[in-house]
Formats: structure tokens, sequence, C-alpha cells
């Protein structure tokens, strides 16, 4: 049972020293590590029971540290309930701050794009005298632009809708 406990501190505390609020967190590192904390959680499950059938045993048959091994039980229960509620936890904020990287990477392409769109409707576009021919040419390119635009205008309202989903995280 203390082997178990032991294993069981080690985990809760590298997920309590964890630093969500910081900018350089390796997200499929950190994918990986919960693939593995509930594999080897998995993995233990059985030996986990078998500590508390043997430990439920020993109480069953009067133990005269009955007591002792009932408060290990009580303990190892409690630290495998709050590590199953840990990894759930790495789960949802792997999750989170995934969804959060992919929106804002989203919404950095979008303004870069209408920045880079914006200045060449100005610079390229905004002559007062543009002889016939090169008024056609300039024509067609606004044609193509607008679907570009049209385009850029369905990303930004599903990047709105989206937002309303996006959890903040710490800073």
């Amino acid at each position: 049972a203390t082997a178990e406990l032991l294993w069981l501190s080690e985990r809760e505390e590298t997920e309590l020293s964890r630093d969500w609020g910081g900018r350089d967190l390796n997200l499929p590192e950190l994918d990986e590590y919960h693939k593995s904390l509930v594999r080897q959680m998995e993995s233990r499950e059985s030996q986990f029971n078998a500590v508390q059938e043997k430990g439920g045993a020993m109480i069953l048959d009067r133990h005269p540290s009955a007591r002792t091994v009932e408060a290990y039980m009580s303990t190892l229960q409690s630290q495998w309930s709050w590590l199953v509620h840990l990894s759930w936890c790495l789960e949802a904020q792997i999750k989170h701050c995934t969804e959060h990287k992919i929106f804002f990477e989203e919404a950095q392409h979008c303004e870069q794009w209408m920045i880079r769109h914006s200045e060449l409707l100005l610079n390229r576009f905004s002559s007062d005298n543009i002889p016939i021919d090169q008024a056609q040419v300039l024509l067609a390119d606004l044609q193509g632009l607008q679907d570009q635009i049209r385009e850029y205008d369905r990303r930004v309202s599903a990047l709105v809708v989206k937002s309303h989903d996006i959890i903040p995280l710490k800073q």
C-alpha cells in the first residue's frame, strides 16, 4: 500500500505543480504525458485493487492493525480518486489549450490577411486616373479579390461563433 501511495503522490505532485499559465506549454508533449499517465493508471489498477482486497480481507479477519489498514485503504482510495479526477482535468485542460491555440492562430492568420489586402487595396486600386485597359484588369482583379473577401468573411464569422466556446486561459 505504501508503494502505491508514493506512486499516487508523485503523480499528484506533477499535476499540482504544473504551470498552465506558461507560454511555453508543449501541448503534444502534454497530450503524450496524459496518455502515458492513463496507461500507467490502467496497468496499476489491478495492483491497486489487489491491495484494496487484501486490506479488506485483513479487516474482516480482525487483524491487530485493522485500524491502520483501514486508514491506509481510505487514503489509498482517496488518492486514487483524486488522481483519476486530476487526469480528467488534465485531459480537459489540454483540450481547451489546444482549442485556444488553434483559435488564435486562425484569428491571427485572418488578421494578417486583412492587413495585407487592405494595403493592396489602398496601394493598387486607389489611383484617380486609370487607363481603360488597365481599369479592366484592375476590375477583374477586384472581382477575384471580392471572392477572397467573401471567403474571409465566412472565416471571420466562423471565428466569432467559435469565440463563444473558447475558454480564456490563465495569463
